[in-house]
């Protein structure tokens, strides 16, 4: 049966239609829900980051409450803005890493029938750079949380200075910041996902040949009478909307729940094309008779799209396509990715179910610390697209020189993440309980450690990761190293 029809532009709430308005069955309210859901931005996200936010804002709420003297107010608060800044940035940069992962699924489930290729749709240029610039965004405004408040204690002191106030009148005064700086965070958490979700839809939309879309508000009680007029209503891209004395989109309006529904049609001369297949002989070499596959060979690919479907084979997702890295090429990571992936695969060792370019997830005032890393969440290895990957193998032999890496080995990134996945997955209370500090090195241990290398010396993630990498090139360790690394869950 299809989907009861959309309410006019303008309709009010009560005119809405209900999500089954004759004999639906509960199945096919589900789907309906599901499809109004779809480019709705993360709620996972929003009740994340609204934590994190809020857990700021009580620390502002306690310093007003607890410390006397105005002046030690304000100078606490813009010392702890300091110390705020590298976790804001990561959790800022943990908000839109789920906002994206939903963005992306939405995408997926928007793309089977349109004949788009999804792997560059997802990656898209400026995709890597907006998502930056929101983390950068979205830092400063953690770090204003506690200077705003810093700066209005100084301004109720000096006022009071002027005006003669009671301490009584001051003092409430001071509290009231508090919950001032605790509504602030819920709105910041609640409108900056939703900016998020609607910037990342309007880029690949626009990418994708798209000019416009459709404005969806969240039909229930809350929604604002401006923004309920809008539903239903096709917005082109390049004309943000004028609503309530606001410009913006669909979503990036504070605590707006509204979210664009993009339209994306074909344009003459650009062609989107699915993923490649693979030779029947290839497939028949690859897959058994149930589908599973028995073993990998690898073969260098031509272009991303073959290295993306080579990842496929192995049950991975992979975008390849967000290298902007000088020198190299995108399809040479690739490839060293996907022969180190398929020797993985050939030694029965759990892959990580996805491998992408993120620039994001690295710290941009020293991009080439690290090439790569793991995360557990997404259960996915994401490299650094501005390490000098054409250098490898001279930065690793550099590396092993002056003791940060186990082996000298071109292939030791990939087999370090890989051994990170592995870990995760054999261990995964043991992980979690490294991970969250739970569990850490003794100075013995540590000791013990550094007989591996510096960067094993680290953390015992690190350590169990830089073993793992060293055994696969047949290099052995005393046992003292060995019996860390059992204690430790290494494999």
């Amino acid at each position: 049966m299809p989907s009861p029809p959309n309410p006019a532009p303008g309709a009010s709430p009560s005119t809405w239609p209900l999500p089954w308005p004759n004999a639906w069955t509960f199945a096919d309210a589900a789907k309906e829900r599901e499809a109004q859901d779809l480019w709705a931005p993360s709620r996972a996200a929003e009740r994340e980051y609204e934590r994190r936010l809020l857990s700021v804002a009580g620390q502002v709420k306690t310093a007003l409450a607890t410390t006397g003297a105005l002046t030690k107010a304000e100078k606490l608060l813009r010392e702890y803005a300091k110390v705020l800044e590298p976790w804001a940035r990561q959790s800022a940069a943990n908000m839109l890493a789920e906002v994206e992962r939903k963005n992306a699924k939405a995408w997926r489930a928007h793309a089977k029938n349109m004949g788009l290729d999804l792997r560059a749709l997802l990656g898209g240029p400026g995709i890597g750079e907006l998502v930056r610039q929101k983390i950068e965004y979205n830092a400063g405004l953690i770090e204003s949380l506690p200077l705003e408040a810093a700066q209005k204690a100084v301004e109720i002191a000096e006022g009071s200075l002027v005006t003669g106030s009671r301490a009584e009148d001051i003092a409430k005064r001071i509290a009231a910041l508090g919950e001032v700086s605790m509504s602030r965070a819920r709105t910041i958490a609640r409108t900056e996902v939703s900016k998020a979700n609607t910037a990342l839809i309007q880029a690949r939309s626009e990418f994708a040949g798209g000019e416009g879309y459709i404005w969806r508000c969240a039909r229930n009680a809350r929604v604002r009478p401006s923004h309920g007029k809008k539903d239903g209503e096709y917005i082109k891209w390049d004309e943000p909307q004028l609503v309530d004395g606001m410009t913006g989109h669909a979503g990036e309006f504070p605590n707006c729940q509204c979210r664009p529904e993009p339209v994306v049609k074909s344009i003459a001369g650009r062609t989107y094309t699915p993923a490649l297949s693979m030779p029947p002989e290839t497939e028949k070499a690859l897959f058994g008779k149930k589908g599973a596959a028995q073993y990998i060979k690898f073969e260098r690919s031509d272009n991303l799209a073959q290295a993306a479907e080579f990842a496929e084979k192995m049950n991975m997702r992979a975008d390849y396509s967000g290298a902007n890295y000088i020198g190299g090429s995108a399809l040479d990571v690739a490839n060293y990715c996907n022969e180190v992936l398929a020797k993985a695969e050939d030694l029965k060792l759990p892959l990580p179910s996805a491998i992408r370019f993120e620039a994001q997830w690295f710290n941009p005032r020293n991009p080439l610390e690290s090439p790569a890393a793991y995360h557990r969440g997404d259960d996915k290895i994401v490299l650094n697209p501005n390490y000098p990957w054409h250098r490898l193998e001279d930065k690793m032999k550099e590396q092993h020189a002056t003791g940060h890496a186990s082996t000298a080995s071109k292939e030791h990134i990939m087999w370090h993440e890989l051994a990170h996945a592995a870990h995760a997955k054999a261990n995964p209370q043991l992980y979690a309980d490294i991970v969250e500090g739970r569990v850490v090195f003794t100075s013995a241990e540590r000791a013990v450690a550094r007989k591996v290398s510096g960067r094993a010396a680290a953390d015992p993630l690190e350590f169990v990761a830089e073993v793992s990498a060293a055994k696969i090139t047949k290099k052995s360790f005393a046992r003292d190293v060995m019996d860390l690394y059992k204690k430790f869950g290494g494999m």
